[in-house]
């Protein structure tokens, strides 16, 4: 026969042999759709406890000219120095246990259920990549889909077809315009930021709203069984100039992010170089803790900075699609 726990003090060391076996467990479990490294190069150095990161910029000017020997003056060279601060934010969520449900599986012999658990670390990861997406006002992050200063602009108005109104300007919205018009929207979208960074990076990834994603992956060309989708990852720049895959994504939180509450899609190279998600603490769970005559607490804690445009220049913003 399983004897109860008479009280806190003797419950303690299943307590803790428990909530480690949860960890652990819930440790390998992943989370399709909300993982912020598909979309981000997650960085992971340094002190997890520092107040943030301290980023120098640095950028040379020199232009040679025809030059007389005897004169007293010489073109010159310059370098021009910045600085940038982005500040760390500490998040936490938990989860508990009370006396009650501990003596109930104990008499059971069962374990104690992983599912407050398993919805602390989603619950987290989630809220690591919602503030990768869109940051966070107040605390001064910034996100990916609506950072300030990224090159931002309509799509052509040159759709004319499938319900456009003869007689009125033409259309910005795919639904109007042939497969190639859609072409030449991303294609314009990826090559604006190689053009912005003096041909030095070239957008590798594109991010959709889910809507549009799935609008080019069911509509096929005219009088073909090619998709609009298959015919844009043969012929964008991206890969006709590289020979590599584009990265195409949906996001859902791209429906009415765009100006005037559009749809925005996204160019941008995934690249460290031009931006990143600061992650100096991943989550993780802290010993548990008794907070209460008959209750535990199970903290756990993460540290992120928001994502960090390092070459804002090298991203394109496209609305009104």
């Amino acid at each position: 026969m399983t004897t109860a726990f008479p009280n806190a003090q003797a419950a303690l060391g299943f307590v803790t042999d428990q909530t480690y076996r949860i960890a652990t467990e819930i440790e390998r479990a992943e989370y399709p759709g909300i993982d912020i490294n598909d979309l981000l190069v997650v960085e992971t150095q340094g002190d997890p406890w520092a107040n943030g990161i301290t980023r120098f910029t640095l950028d040379g000017t020199g232009q040679a000219r025809w030059y007389n020997g005897g004169a007293n003056t010489m073109p010159l060279a310059d370098i021009n120095k910045g600085r940038v601060d982005f500040s760390y934010e500490l998040g936490a969520l938990g989860y508990e246990f009370n006396l009650d449900d501990i003596n109930k599986a104990r008499l059971s012999g069962i374990n104690l259920s992983d599912e407050l658990a398993y919805y602390a670390r989603q619950g987290a990861e989630q809220f690591c990549y919602y503030t990768g997406l869109s940051g966070d006002p107040l605390r001064g992050l910034t996100g990916l889909i609506n950072t300030a200063g990224i090159v931002q602009g309509p799509v052509a108005a040159v759709g004319t077809g499938n319900g456009a109104v003869a007689g009125t300007p033409a259309s910005r919205l795919w639904a109007n315009k042939t497969p190639q018009q859609m072409v030449n929207d991303i294609n314009s979208l990826v090559v604006a930021p190689y053009n912005a960074s003096n041909q030095i990076l070239m957008s590798d990834t594109v991010l959709l709203p889910f809507t549009a994603q799935q609008y080019i992956e069911q509509t096929t060309l005219a009088g073909q069984t090619e998709t609009v989708m298959s015919f844009i990852q043969r012929t964008n720049s991206y890969t006709m100039r590289t020979g590599q895959p584009l990265r195409i994504r949906g996001l859902r939180e791209l429906e009415t992010v765009g100006s005037g509450g559009t749809r925005r899609m996204i160019a941008y190279a995934r690249n460290g170089r031009v931006a990143k998600f600061h992650m100096p603490m991943p989550f993780q769970f802290l010993p548990v803790w008794q907070n209460g005559p008959m209750n535990w607490l199970v903290p756990g804690i993460f540290r992120i900075g928001g994502t960090d445009w390092t070459r804002p220049q090298s991203a394109t913003y496209a609305d009104g699609f």
